[in-house]
Order: structure tokens, then C-alpha cells, then sequence
């Protein structure tokens, strides 16, 4: 694919988010059409990457000491495979909620993946954990049964509202790669109750993608997005089904300490941004903000 054929391939993906985020009908027809087509597209899906995640996300909770047995954790933004609730879940004892927005869930393509955990290099004890864990998913009849027998909670709200979670209930929060969706009108909010509904000392890890969605599968700088305007990315980019907030690293860093949480660690991704032409609103961004395309954060209350 040439920088041309990915540049047109770009703004086709935005015509049809925008297409998709017209109104309420319309968004509820993509979420419709998504869990109609994720059978087949999740199908054979490589979960290399949600492997590679989910081992840093065990390695930061020992080295930090986030996870005890019977901890009582709450992931933002679970999505359809529940994948870093389950990871944690396979190695742990304890309790999870796992929230989202809207029921994107697909049993069979979850079974799927999960089984091609078993093709995975792992320690002797965590080898045993897993193929438990397999057995267990495989004698499961639906993922209401699994979180019965695991102790897992899906919570669903359209509004992405967390005011039904009392304060100080989770030992641990988590997430990955959501709150780059998150819009800006309401973030601070977002992030202020995380930080209400977690307990006295208890810890954040959060993964967040700095990197422009639309420019997934094209030859095109992952983070495009820094060559337009405001004004242009909302007219003709940005949308409600795959929203991009655009916050850089330092953005995130303030919000977080902003609201009293602790920075305990910093783990960013770098890419390159020469062959682009920064608009000028980015300018005021250090060149570390800028080329990070990637922050994975280890936060405390």
C-alpha cells in the first residue's frame, strides 16, 4: 500500500465512522454490525499482542504488589474478550468488575482465544493455572456460567457513568487501550472517579495508545493526527464510534495528578515523527510528548 492508497484509505475509514456517528440509529446499527461480523473476523485473530500485554500487566502488578488473594479489582473498558480481567484471573484469586459502555461480547471467538493460550511458553506453575483455566472455559456453557464460577461482574452503562460504584471499593484498577476514547468534555470527571472509587493506597495500571486509530493498517505515521487542526479533525476526522481524544503524554500525566494520584512508574513508546508536518496547536508539546505513540502507567491514591 503506497503513502497515497493509505492516505485515501484514511479518509474513507473517517467518511464511514462519520457515516456511523450521525445519530443514535446509526451508532446502535455499527455496534449491531460489529457483533454480527466479529464471529468471522475474530475467527482465527493472532492474540500475540494481548499475550505480550497481559504478562506486563502480571509483571507490574508483582513488582508493585498490586494483586492479594481476594483483592477486589475493576477494569475500565473490558470489551469483548474481557482479556486483561481473564489474564489476571488465571494467576489470581480474586474478584473482578469489568465495565463498558455497550455488549460487544462473542462467546465462541472468547473460547477461541483463550485455547490459544495453551500454544504459549509459561512456567510450570503458571502452565498449570492455564490449562486449568481452559478446562474451565471449555466446560462453560456461556459467560454468564464463567462469572459465576469465577467471581466476575459485567456492568454495562450506555453513558459510561461510574457513579454507581461506591467510594473506596477496588484494591486495583485497570485498563488498556480506553482512555484514549474517552472525550475531553468529560475525562477530568472519568478520571476523578477512579480515583473516588479506589481504596486508600490502592493502584492504577493503566495502558493508553497515543497513536491515531485511523491510521491502523495503512503506511501512514502512527500519529497522523498531529497534522491537523482542531477544527479539521472534528469536521472531517474525528466520530463517535471510534473517538480519539488526541491528549498527549503530558496531557495525561496533569489530568492524573491533578485529581491525587501518585506517579509510581512511566513506561512509554516512542515512534518518529520527522516526515510530518505539526500543526501549529502542537507545537507547544515537548518532542517526548510528541513522539510518543504509547504510556503505560503504574499510578497509587
Amino acid at each position: 500500500m503506497s503513502k497515497l492508497s493509505s492516505l485515501a484509505f484514511y479518509f474513507l475509514k473517517a467518511i464511514i465512522f462519520k457515516l456511523f456517528s450521525l445519530n443514535r440509529f446509526t451508532m446502535n446499527c455499527y455496534r449491531k454490525l460489529g457483533n454480527l461480523l466479529s464471529p468471522i473476523t475474530k475467527r482465527d485473530i493472532n492474540i500475540s499482542t494481548w499475550v505480550g500485554r497481559g504478562n506486563l500487566l502480571i509483571e507490574l502488578c508483582k513488582k508493585h504488589e498490586c494483586l492479594k488473594s481476594n483483592y477486589l479489582v475493576f477494569e475500565l473498558g473490558t470489551g469483548w474478550l474481557h482479556w486483561y480481567s481473564i489474564y489476571i484471573r488465571i494467576f489470581n484469586n480474586v474478584s473482578i468488575s469489568m465495565f463498558d459502555i455497550w455488549d460487544n461480547r462473542q462467546w465462541q471467538p472468547f473460547r477461541a482465544a483463550v485455547k490459544k493460550l495453551l500454544n504459549y511458553q509459561y512456567k510450570e506453575e503458571e502452565s498449570l493455572l492455564v490449562k486449568n483455566f481452559t478446562k474451565i472455559v471449555s466446560a462453560s456453557s456461556s459467560f454468564e456460567e464463567l462469572y459465576q464460577t469465577l467471581d466476575l461482574k459485567y456492568v454495562i452503562s450506555e453513558k459510561g457513568s461510574l457513579t454507581s460504584f461506591s467510594s473506596n471499593s477496588f484494591d486495583l484498577i485497570i485498563s488498556f487501550h480506553v482512555l484514549e476514547h474517552i472525550e475531553r468534555e468529560i475525562f477530568d470527571e472519568v478520571i476523578g472517579d477512579l480515583y473516588r472509587i479506589l481504596k486508600p493506597n490502592g493502584m492504577c495500571i493503566h495502558q493508553i495508545g497515543l497513536d491515531d486509530h485511523l491510521a491502523h493498517g495503512t503506511k501512514l505515521n502512527s500519529k497522523q493526527y498531529l497534522t491537523y487542526s482542531d477544527n479539521l479533525w472534528s469536521l472531517l476526522f474525528n466520530n463517535k464510534v471510534q473517538y480519539i481524544n488526541r491528549f498527549q503524554m503530558s496531557d495525561y500525566l496533569n489530568a492524573f495528578e491533578k485529581v491525587g494520584f501518585m506517579i509510581i512508574e512511566k513506561l512509554p513508546t516512542f515512534t518518529q515523527i520527522k516526515d510530518l508536518k505539526i500543526h501549529e496547536q502542537f507545537l507547544k508539546y515537548s518532542e517526548e510528548d510528541l513522539n510518543c505513540e504509547g504510556l503505560t502507567l503504574v499510578l497509587q491514591k
